[in-house]
């Protein structure tokens, strides 16, 4: 299913806001514009910009998702067996209800088959439907994955080396999520995390050079619109002491990648 629900995002006038990069004496401006999110799967959003996504609707921008998948293989947190054909529904639903609480302007949901997109056929898929959003709504930026894709997971891995090709190709400045610090140093802990999907034998993290304070009452409101994905109601089950703080109140990403 290609072109997903629109959803119409109110304008606020506040004065633009400013996020300062550790390596540059010049601010970035990320706030106010209109940025092009590209995830893999619902919920990826939530975890890893919710926070951003709202302040950006807040400073006047606009913020348009393209979700790859509708992750029906992930399916271990769910009360009840499923189907996968139900649990693309129900995923569906939490992924719009989280859209619209974060006032999205657009929402596309590719719905391609849930860990394949590193095969050939499904990167160029995702690749022309990138493309072709980017050329209709004219973002500022490209938001996605960076080389580690947060858990190793290749779907993630997939979907920011296309992303990254298509902002270069459309030279559109990219911007990728980074792993928050205290998550970064406990892969035992994000091991336990895996239940369903292919990832990396090894992750090499990135480094941020972005961070932008959110509101945690925002970002765990949208987290928990995710109630499929929960344990026991907890988004950050598994995670080290402090982490699930770290995530709910910073967001991290990093620019480095435009240098290539």
């Amino acid at each position: 299913m290609g072109g997903g629900s629109i959803l119409d995002a109110t304008q606020v006038n506040l004065s633009s806001v400013f996020f300062f990069s550790y390596n540059n004496i010049k601010p970035l401006t990320i706030l106010g514009q209109k940025i092009l999110f590209v995830t893999a799967h619902p919920d990826d959003e939530s975890y890893l910009a919710a926070g951003t996504i709202y302040k950006n609707y807040q400073a006047g921008g606009q913020s348009f998702l393209l979700c790859a998948t509708l992750g029906e293989k992930g399916r271990f947190h769910c009360k009840e067996n499923v189907t996968e054909s139900q649990l693309k529904k129900i995923r569906k639903w939490e992924l719009t209800a989280a859209a619209k609480f974060l006032k999205i302007s657009q929402l596309t949901i590719l719905n391609l088959p849930d860990c394949t997109l590193s095969q050939k056929l499904n990167q160029k898929t995702l690749l022309k439907k990138i493309l072709i959003l980017i050329k209709k709504i004219k973002p500022d930026l490209i938001a996605s994955f960076g080389q580690d894709g947060i858990s190793g997971h290749l779907d993630h891995i997939t979907t920011g080396q296309v992303s990254r090709s298509a902002a270069k190709k459309l030279k559109i400045p990219f911007l990728s999520f980074c792993c928050p610090p205290k998550l970064k140093s406990a892969q035992d802990q994000l091991r336990l995390r895996r239940k369903h999907g292919r990832y990396a034998p090894k992750i090499n993290y990135s480094t941020f050079n972005i961070k932008i304070k959110v509101d945690p009452k925002i970002k765990l409101k949208a987290l928990k619109i995710h109630r499929s994905q929960l344990d026991r109601g907890n988004p950050f089950s598994k995670l080290p002491e402090g982490a699930a703080e770290e995530m709910l109140r910073n967001e991290y990403f990093s620019t480095r990648f435009n240098r290539t």
